[in-house]
């Protein structure tokens, strides 16, 4: 069983028989901790202070009755955007192209000057001369190095620092370089290209704005133009002075047209009924009167009376010699008989003559039938007239009602588009004023310019924290870490003990290191 004790013997076992590799490794790799730090060019930070907010007087000038133009994200800070703005390519090839820092690179690419600029220099050949070979044996295309686009990336990359100050609108822009009067002037410059940049930003904005505002100003005018044309036109065409005058004028006389044709209708149904009463009193009355007759015998009845009388005498004369049944006798009565009966039949006076009038009031009814007829048709005449006119009439109100609908119609869409194209030009004068103005949409207030004094001490490499709290510690770390690997995968015997625990017999001794055969004899 391993022991605590046996754990500490075997662990600096190992540090005693691996010595000289741990202090080689140790001193080898600290070494190169300081040759890099050594080598690495000196850079001196300089830092400008900015605040950054929201400028309220942009914010007027395009909505003037407005407090802001929209509901805007309180996640998102105007100093974020800032320093997105700050990391541009734009600015950066600027800097790189004012300051010369291409032509730097390329310099020391290919003809170094200080001692730190050769040994970088053999450096980067020896880490691309395996892609110079594939070049040379047509493994790789040949490409000739972009020095502006790798002086962009160092200066984005590895030279600028951008952080915003905790829950304030603070922004910490600093810039590494390698001395310290380049480090502020690129530092200031940044700041003012940053400016120059949201506000060329915020006049190109209002400059895209103005020429969109301006076409549809052109277009909002032509688009008025072309309503007030209709518009006139509309009330030329329809003629149209004074539409709710000319309303109530006809609605006044659609109230009297209705009050006569009521008073027509009224009129003519009294009538009627006045008709129907005479006409069944005409009925009744005879349209002639007797005035006087002339009654004369009737000549049937004489002659009838007279024929009678013969027969009776001829039965009465021959009744004595026949017998009743005598067919003389029985003709006789039966002569007698039909004489009788049409004597019954005939009246013995007759109107010889009569003389007639015509009846006063039937003449009167029928004059006062005629009178009422011609009236009835005058005032149906009258009511159809009325009739029509009302109609006539209603569809004269229609039509004014339809023009007054197309007349608010027009007139309100005339309204609409010239308080638009109103608006539009208001905004066009904005947006002009705001085009050549130099307000940005960032009110940006430089707090702290950079500035760093000539004999300024280089803030990169700091060799205390190079050496002592990176190198002393990882060298020595992996100067162990390499003495635990090797002595892990040696397997040598070297003492007893672990020749003790891997076959598990008691040694019983062991034979020492023999420096030479002297020693053996």
């Amino acid at each position: 069983m391993v022991t605590t004790r046996d754990m500490l013997y075997q662990f600096f076992l190992v540090l005693f028989r691996r010595k000289w590799m741990l202090i080689i490794t140790f001193m080898v790799l600290l070494g190169g901790v300081c040759a890099y730090t050594y080598i690495e060019y000196p850079l001196y930070k300089a830092t400008v202070r900015i605040m950054v907010r929201q400028n309220p007087k942009q914010q007027l000038i395009l909505f003037r009755n407005l407090e802001t133009p929209a509901q805007r994200d309180i996640r998102i800070l105007p100093a974020r955007n800032l320093i997105e703005i700050s990391r541009s390519q734009e600015i950066a090839q600027k800097i790189v192209s004012q300051y010369g820092l291409d032509a730097r690179l390329a310099r020391r690419n290919q003809s170094p000057e200080t001692e730190r600029e050769y040994i970088w220099y053999w450096i980067n050949a020896i880490i691309n001369s395996p892609i110079r070979f594939g070049e040379i044996l047509g493994l790789f295309p040949e490409s000739e190095p972009n020095y502006e686009q790798n002086a962009i990336e160092q200066l984005l990359e590895n030279r600028l620092d951008i952080s915003l100050v905790a829950e304030t609108e603070i922004i910490n822009l600093s810039i590494w370089e390698e001395s310290p009067k380049l480090a502020s002037d690129i530092a200031n410059t940044l700041a003012e290209h940053l400016i120059q940049k949201t506000t060329a930003l915020d006049q190109l904005k209002a400059s895209s704005a103005y020429v969109f505002t301006k076409d549809q100003v052109e277009i909002a005018g032509q688009e008025l133009e072309r309503m007030e044309k209709s518009l006139v036109g509309f009330r030329n065409r329809e003629q149209i002075i004074a539409l709710e005058q000319e309303k109530q004028l006809k609605l006044k006389r659609l109230d009297i047209l209705e009050a006569e044709y009521a008073r027509v209708a009224a009129q003519e149904e009294e009538l009627r009924a006045q008709l129907v009463e005479v006409q069944n009193r005409l009925q009744r009355v005879d349209p002639h009167i007797l005035a006087s007759t002339v009654i004369a015998h009737n000549p049937l009845v004489t002659e009838l009376k007279a024929s009678l009388y013969r027969e009776e005498m001829e039965w009465a004369s021959l009744r004595p010699e026949m017998r009743e049944s005598h067919p003389e006798i029985t003709r006789r009565q039966a002569k007698i008989g039909q004489n009788m009966r049409q004597l019954e039949g005939e009246r013995e006076q007759i109107v010889q003559s009569e003389t007639t009038t015509l009846n006063v009031l039937h003449r009167e009814l029928t004059a006062q039938s005629v009178k009422l007829q011609a009236e009835i048709e005058g005032l149906s005449a009258k009511g159809h007239t009325l009739k029509e006119q009302l109609t006539a009439l209603k569809k004269e109100l229609l039509a004014i009602s339809g023009k007054e609908v197309t007349l608010n119609q027009l007139d309100r869409k005339t309204k609409t588009q010239e308080t638009l194209f109103l608006n539009l030009k208001n905004k066009l004068g904005e947006l002009e004023i705001q085009q050549v103005n130099r307000l940005s949409e960032f009110d940006i207030n430089i707090i702290d310019n950079a500035y760093l004094p000539l004999d300024s001490s280089a803030d990169y490499p700091d060799w205390e924290f190079n050496v002592l709290l990176i190198g002393v510690p990882s060298a020595l770390l992996l100067a162990l870490l390499l003495a635990f690997f090797i002595d892990f995968w040696d397997d040598s015997y070297d003492s007893a003990l672990k020749l003790n625990r891997d076959i598990g017999l008691p040694v019983l001794g062991r034979v020492p290191k023999l420096q030479n055969l002297t020693d053996v004899i």
